[in-house]
């Protein structure tokens, strides 16, 4: 039996330390610019609250001033919101493909690219993004896309999008080769998508809007509950991400609601003046945060960090000497297709908690 468990990846940090965030050359004009429009139309994004600030990568927003647990710091109405609708999931179901996820069929994608019509409202977001960009000052988002990232900028440096990245990085571990591999996949996808809807506009302004709507892209919910659309929140996506340090601990600062037509963020803990406001975009290891939105790994833990569990199909061939491929180790290897482990030449990928595996 060829099955390993593969050590917790860590890239070299000279190579994402290098990767700056080169051309991108918007001031903080450009997001005040923002911040007036949006006031001006009902949005509450008090200044002596919210305070922006340059950064290493782009561009944060930290607290002007202390900020107690539950206090609405951002509010936006969803009116103001470039969304999208968002279709039924249609996951494969576990229960009848067991294997699919571990085999890479994308179930263990973290956010609406795991699915068609999450792919389909990625590509739909994208193609208006590029329609408000190329409208220019008669758009009622000019003031969002001059605040964006520009196409020289965006894809961020890390994301594949953006660059091939280097044999050595990814041979850090199999996990993080699956993640880079079904990015790869689900990525060309929509921009093969976008270009039939957008055929007019450069490949690089479509690379551009669809990194823009994967990276900053939330979830919006209807009356029912369930999610309806699929959004791109102005100002409110200047609240950068945080992941969660130590299991029981809230480590970032806010967490985004739906409340009466707006969308906020809340203070989840009281918050000092000239803490970075924060929240987690998503409950997700290190290499997938590297790979979906660009982010690279901090030097704190993540407790959601993942390790990786491979199983090679030679397990399926029993262990009886002198049988060889009999007829129960076909019925074991159809039987594993079925369940979703169709090209058996890749091993099965399974993952478990770091912090788990740290324990045996």
């Amino acid at each position: 039996m060829r099955a390993l468990i593969t050590v917790p990846w860590r890239p070299r940090r000279s190579y994402w330390r290098s990767a700056c965030c080169l051309g991108d050359h918007r001031t903080l004009q450009n997001i005040e610019d923002l911040r007036e429009q949006l006031v001006s139309e009902g949005a509450e994004l008090d200044r002596k609250t919210l305070v922006v600030q340059r950064l290493p990568h782009g561009f944060g927003v930290c607290a002007g001033r202390s900020v107690k647990k539950g206090e609405v710091v951002a509010s936006v109405p969803r009116r103001l919101v470039l969304e999208v609708p968002v279709s039924g999931h249609s996951r494969p179901s576990l229960k009848t493909l067991p294997f699919s996820a571990a085999a890479g069929g994308h179930g263990q994608w973290y956010d609406v690219m795991g699915f068609a019509e999450g792919r389909a409202a990625v590509t739909h977001a994208a193609a208006r993004l590029i329609e408000e960009y190329l409208a220019g000052e008669i758009s009622p988002f000019w003031a969002y896309c001059a605040a964006l990232p520009p196409p020289v900028a965006m894809p961020p440096p890390l994301h594949p999008l953006k660059r091939a990245w280097p044999v050595d990085l990814l041979a850090a571990s199999p996990m993080l080769q699956r993640l880079y591999r079904e990015a790869n996949f689900l990525n060309s996808r929509c921009l093969e998508a976008l270009a039939l809807k957008m055929n007019g506009s450069s490949p690089e302004l479509r690379s551009w809007a669809l990194a823009a709507v994967i990276t900053r892209n939330f979830a919006l919910k209807g009356p029912s509950g369930k999610v309806e659309a699929l959004g791109l929140l102005p100002f409110i996506d200047l609240f950068n991400h945080q992941s969660c340090h130590e299991v029981g601990r809230i480590s970032w600062t806010c967490s985004f609601q739906e409340r009466h037509g707006c969308v906020v963020m809340v203070a989840d803990r009281g918050i000092a003046k000239g803490e970075p406001l924060t929240f987690r975009y998503i409950a997700a290891p290190d290499a997938a945060l590297l790979v979906q939105y660009g982010i690279p790994p901090s030097s704190r833990p993540n407790s959601h960090d993942m390790a990786g569990f491979q199983v090679h199909s030679d397990v399926l061939d029993g262990t009886d000497k002198g049988c060889g491929r009999d007829t129960r180790a076909e019925a074991r290897r159809t039987l594993a297709r079925e369940w979703g482990w169709t090209d058996q030449t890749q091993p099965l990928l399974f993952t478990i908690p770091e912090a788990r595996l740290l324990q045996w």
